[in-house]
């Protein structure tokens, strides 16, 4: 690998403007800025467009979602710029693999960088697709009924959007890294996996709170409790976020892994 210092230029003049016109148009706050930017100039020094372009596709599509009407509960970062905690729960897995691949090339950690852009675009096309849709949820782990916004719910459109989102990232790393269509299917199926094992974790373990009205809300603030009501009380959506990712990152690297050596 041959990181150069024309590279590293490269890197600061495309990310601190392109990290500037985020935070100016609210997509990110400071500090998520400055995260989006350290970020963004690790991805292009190591690996040029083939980490940076799924990265930006992620983060662009995830903002306008995010600018969608939704329908049903939000939690309490919903509609405000983006915070380096959120910059770090979508994108720290795939930070770290870059970073290890410096020292340690190997298609595994590729894999687990675009499985884990892939997850993170899925994860957030499914919430926000879903919730500008509307539509039937359920609880993926109980099947019950479940208000539209709570972590753990799945409705159709949701569904929907989520393989759409992982789909579109394995697409862009076919055009991005030339991959082959076999990895591009293993990179859809498994971002879509990684979605699901998010709303897996999110129902079974994300702290819940109940309202002064009886309601149910993830923000903890609004409920005025540090007790939840379900969940517990450290497990919010952005670490639900990291833990889904790292599990299912951690599950293709290894396959990655033994599948080059084998």
């Amino acid at each position: 690998m041959n990181i150069t210092a024309d590279s590293m230029l490269i890197a600061i003049a495309l990310a601190i403007p392109f990290a500037f016109f985020a935070w100016y148009k609210k997509w990110l706050d400071v500090g998520g800025a400055i995260a989006a930017a350290l970020f963004g100039i690790l991805l292009w020094v190591v690996g040029g467009w083939a980490t940076t372009g799924p990265a930006l596709i992620f983060f662009i599509t995830g903002s306008l979602l995010g600018t969608l009407p939704q329908k049903g509960i939000t939690d309490a970062k919903h509609h405000k710029p983006r915070d380096w905690v959120q910059v770090v729960a979508n994108g720290g897995i795939a930070g770290l693999a870059v970073l290890l691949y410096v020292f340690y090339p190997s298609p595994a950690l590729q894999m687990v960088f675009w499985v884990s852009i892939a997850t993170s675009t899925s994860d957030t096309w499914s919430s926000g697709i879903g919730q500008w849709a509307g539509g039937k949820v359920w609880d993926i782990v109980g099947f019950r009924p479940l208000a539209a916004g709570l972590s753990g719910g799945v409705s159709v459109q949701g569904t929907f959007g989520g393989l759409l989102g992982s789909l579109v990232i394995a697409l862009a790393t076919k055009g991005f890294a030339g991959i082959s269509w076999s990895l591009v299917g293993l990179i859809a199926v498994t971002g879509f996996a990684g979605m699901l094992v998010d709303s897996i974790l999110g129902s079974l373990f994300q702290g819940v709170y109940r309202l002064p009205d009886g309601q149910l809300t993830e923000d903890r603030a609004a409920a005025g409790s540090e007790l939840p009501t379900k969940g517990l009380a450290w497990m919010t959506n952005d670490m639900v976020n990291l833990l889904s990712n790292l599990l299912i990152a951690l599950l293709v690297g290894v396959l990655a892994f033994f599948a080059a050596k084998g």
